[in-house]
């Protein structure tokens, strides 16, 4: 049987007997009383699975609210306004997946995440009397506090005209109330595309080709900064604070106290193409002007398949230098993280650089280093 395995906040869920199960090791992480948010996505299968997640959890002590047919940021931004421990989507596609963050979107600690884990594979689950049972309450009503909050600041945009690409309803509608009929019919074209799981955004015009996440993310974090605010942003965010650092702090662990609306761009994909429309328009200029005064950003990402030993090889570049404690390595033409894959038999390799070659260049170096340790000599 497949070893289940939650260590990056995201799991496929084979049946509604795992999906029990795995509320249960959830839930019985948290404290009884604590609240979660669950919201579903893509398929009608996931609102299934979800159902059950949510009647399992409350049955262990936790109060969970509901979003029904929603998208993981409104699921993160509904959790924060509740004030909520965490939230967990479930979606479906070719099968059906979990993830879970907490309230502002972080991941959450690794402490947590493995014990969530350990729980399910050990079957090891808490058990409460009648009067600790949680309860289960729609949130679908906390739509309406985030359309108030993204109408703010939008006006009419002179000189832009805005289109959508999206498989998800929420995504379409929310651009159809909000969005389409401010748009300048005589301005600039620009398309923007949200990925399946609406986690990642870019931007196409005819005058810039495509324009991906991580460039509109400086986008519209300059633009924030050009207005005078402070940016605080998580440790996966690294690359915002090397390239833009005034006016821009990471969060230490675990500590997401006063992240402001605005600053849900990171983690808020829908959010963050109103910012970049906001700064177009404001701005009076072409996305193409915007990209050419910020900091380049390139990604890459890469598996290096190992076979067994992949920890042992991470423990050993770890103990070397090569990496730091938190796996990654930093130079002056970026930065590149390393992790074990979720299936224990090999690393992934995530660069960010000032160009592509740069990135490429980060991961080949470590991709030799890996495959020059020798497991069997003490170093």
């Amino acid at each position: 049987m497949r070893r289940f395995c939650f260590d990056d906040g995201s799991a496929r869920i084979d049946s509604l007997q795992s999906a029990a199960k795995f509320a249960l090791a959830f839930g019985t992480c948290l404290s009884v009383g604590d609240r979660a948010v669950l919201s579903f996505s893509g398929k009608e299968d996931s609102k299934l699975y979800g159902d059950i997640i949510a009647k399992t959890l409350s049955g262990i002590g936790i109060n969970v609210f509901v979003l029904s047919l929603s998208e993981e940021f409104l699921s993160s931004f509904c959790a924060n306004a509740l004030s909520a421990r965490c939230y967990l989507h479930v979606y479906s596609a070719a099968s059906v997946w979990v993830r879970a963050a907490g309230k502002n979107g972080e991941q959450l600690s690794d402490i947590l995440l493995s014990e969530i884990t350990e729980r399910f594979n050990s079957e090891s689950f808490r058990r409460v009397d009648a009067r600790k049972l949680g309860e289960i309450k729609s949130a679908d009503e906390i739509i309406n506090l985030y359309k108030e909050l993204i109408k703010q600041g939008m006006t009419s945009f002179d000189g832009l005209s805005a289109r959508v690409k999206t498989s998800s309803t929420l995504v379409a509608e929310l651009f159809d109330e909000i969005i389409r009929d401010k748009n300048d019919v005589y301005g600039e074209e620009i398309v923007f595309s949200f990925s399946l799981d609406c986690k990642k955004l870019s931007a196409y015009s005819s005058s810039t080709g495509y324009i991906y996440h991580e460039t509109l993310v400086m986008i519209a974090l300059k633009y924030l900064l050009d207005k005078g605010a402070k940016i605080k942003v998580p440790n996966q965010f690294s690359y915002v604070k090397d390239r833009l650092s005034d006016g821009v702090s990471l969060i230490e662990e675990n500590d997401y106290q006063g992240i402001s609306f605005e600053n849900r761009f990171l983690t808020d994909s829908f959010l963050l193409m109103t910012l970049v429309i906001r700064c177009l328009c404001e701005s009076k200029k072409s996305l193409s002007e915007a990209v050419s005064e910020i900091p380049p950003v390139c990604f890459t990402e890469r598996y290096v398949y190992t076979g067994n030993g992949a920890d042992k090889r991470m423990d050993k570049m770890i103990a070397s230098g090569f990496l730091d404690l938190s796996g990654r390595r930093t130079q002056k033409s970026g930065t590149t993280r390393a992790k074990l894959s979720k299936e224990g038999r090999g690393i992934m390799l995530y660069a960010d650089a000032y160009s592509f070659e740069a990135a490429s260049a980060m991961c080949d170096e470590i991709e030799r280093y890996i495959g020059r340790i020798n497991l069997d000599k003490e170093e």
